[in-house]
């Protein structure tokens, strides 16, 4: 059993109910849930997830190349590692900053739009697939500037549009595919919502096109792109070939997307379903269940279905009548008790061998030389 991540789910588990039964202290509860997730992602082992090794040896010096990739990086990064290794090649900085950066918009968002904050920290570890946040540093990276941008329109400041275009461009060069994500996001802005149903029937016609008839073929769908020498391309193909999460794609993993993507439509109130954050958090669960047959469709669409994190908690924030309050609170208990298992089950019976490597985790001061990252993948 990987004891830290059992340990971090049942301290938030403990300040989420701590929250929901005494709302007055969220912001206390949701200020301690951020040092406790702070620190066991900033404070590491930099073996734990996929590619954290190879960005760490290449930032702090250790090595003068990234990985084994051919390909170029993108030129931000490139300029922000070059920082670190010029000005501080300091591991433990190196993993704090990163930390830092990625969250910050993140946090941002849930202090000023979500009540029930560290309920939103507890689906980020139990309901989303949190491990990119671990592994995909550039893509994350990139993904942060464009909250920021989201931020801006959201709040309707100032030059919004020109500032979401240019951040979506300075995050391009930072992960190019960047340019897929902020596309997804402006296509959610401006289609509408105006009846229930619709996001209802969407979840459930792409769930039985994509999981249960099995019909959609992506890779016949992205062919006609891929013939383009492009570079975000490029990087996409290697998430439609990668093998990291095909045994991983079961009718229950893939299903049970669908199924809280119901609850949260089926309880939110008319204004919640037409908001931005909603229509980005549902494009992505139709994406998830049309191209469920790609083995790393998560990377692709990890973007969109990040909005869980802020619409799954506003379930808690309306008002119902006592017999639909009664039935949310037990769909609620079923889906966390539901989670919780699956979570303790994951990090208990765990691979060694996996792509991912979360797991053993380690802090950055224990001895992590016999970490898979290590052993077996050099």
């Amino acid at each position: 059993m990987d004891y830290p991540y059992i340990i971090l789910l049942f301290l938030l588990l403990f300040l989420s109910y701590q929250e929901w039964k005494h709302p007055q202290y969220s912001n206390s509860l949701f200020r301690c849930a951020c040092w406790i997730v702070f620190i066991f992602i900033a404070f590491r082992a930099p073996v734990v997830g996929a590619d954290t090794w190879d960005y760490y040896r290449y930032a702090t010096g250790i090595r003068n190349f990234y990985n084994a990739d051919s390909r170029e990086l993108e030129p931000l990064y490139q300029l922000y590692n070059n920082l670190f290794r010029k000005y501080c090649p300091i591991g433990i900085v190196f993993m704090s900053e990163n930390t830092i950066i990625i969250f910050a918009p993140i946090r941002y968002i849930l202090k000023k739009y979500c009540k029930y904050k560290t309920c939103s920290v507890l689906t980020f570890f139990l309901i989303y697939n949190f491990s990119p946040f671990f592994v995909a540093l550039r893509q994350i990276l990139a993904l942060s500037i464009i909250l920021w941008g989201v931020i801006w329109i959201i709040e309707d400041r100032k030059y919004k549009w020109t500032v979401f275009v240019s951040l979506s461009v300075i995050a391009w060069f930072m992960h190019t595919t960047a340019a897929i994500v902020a596309a997804l996001f402006l296509f959610a802005y401006f289609i509408p919502i105006r009846l229930r149903i619709i996001p209802i029937a969407a979840i459930s016609v792409s769930a039985i096109i994509g999981v249960i008839l099995g019909k959609f073929n992506v890779l016949d769908t992205f062919g006609f792109i891929a013939s383009y020498d492009l570079n975000v391309i490029e990087r996409i193909s290697l998430y439609l070939e990668n093998q990291e999460l095909k045994d991983s794609l079961s009718l229950n993993i893939v299903l049970r997307t669908s199924v809280i993507a119901l609850l949260v439509f089926c309880f939110l109130d008319d204004k919640q379903i037409n908001h931005w954050f909603s229509k980005i958090y549902l494009l992505g669960v139709i994406l998830f269940n049309l191209f469920c047959s790609v083995p790393m469709v998560n990377r692709m669409i990890m973007a969109n279905t990040l909005f869980v994190i802020f619409v799954f908690p506003w379930l808690l924030e309306n008002k119902y009548s006592p017999q639909r309050n009664r039935l949310l609170k037990i769909l609620l208990l079923v889906v966390i008790l539901y989670f919780t298992r699956s979570y303790i089950l994951t990090n208990t019976y765990y691979d060694l061998k996996s792509e991912q490597r979360m797991n053993p985790y380690y802090f950055f001061f224990e001895d992590y030389h016999n970490h898979p990252s290590i052993l077996y993948f050099k």
